[in-house]
């Protein structure tokens, strides 16, 4: 038998061992839970905010600097929020990156050079980061959450 075949079949029985379908099957059902599609969703939804609000608040043409950093980090989080609401079984791990991501939206209005900051800039990067850090530790507890259920059983 050819090292080729060997490997090949290995493989395919490793995808078909009992143990990890198991596994798959946990972390797909506490992925796919209304909660983590709700989280997902809010994770969407305040990136696609945080993407917009230069150009909605108005801070657009006065802080560049922060125009381009909103849509960079929004867009960013939009493309988490989708990814983790279609691949549930395997998106799961990105979910942690929601936490610093919001971090630094938060914090990044008094980091990223600009002339001087607005209350509704800063309340806008609060809010829609505060929102990612909850929805992604939402998700991240989920995800562990089924985890550790699942081997409990």
């Amino acid at each position: 038998m050819s090292i080729m075949t060997e490997r090949t079949s290995r493989e395919a029985s490793m995808r078909d061992h009992p143990d990890v379908v198991s596994l798959q099957q946990q972390y797909g059902g506490a992925l796919g839970s209304p909660q983590t599609v709700v989280a997902d969703g809010v994770v969407a939804l305040a990136g696609l905010w945080a993407a917009i609000s230069p150009w909605v608040l108005g801070f657009d043409l006065a802080q560049p600097g922060m125009r381009t950093h909103n849509l960079i980090i929004g867009l960013v989080a939009v493309a988490i929020g989708l990814g983790l609401t279609g691949l549930f079984e395997r998106g799961g791990g990105l979910s942690w990156v929601l936490v610093p991501l919001g971090a630094w939206l938060i914090v990044s209005t008094w980091i990223v050079p600009t002339a001087t900051p607005s209350a509704g800039m800063v309340w806008s990067n609060v809010i829609a980061g505060a929102l990612l850090i909850l929805a992604g530790a939402g998700a991240l507890g989920t995800t562990l959450m089924g985890g550790r259920g699942g081997r409990a059983r």
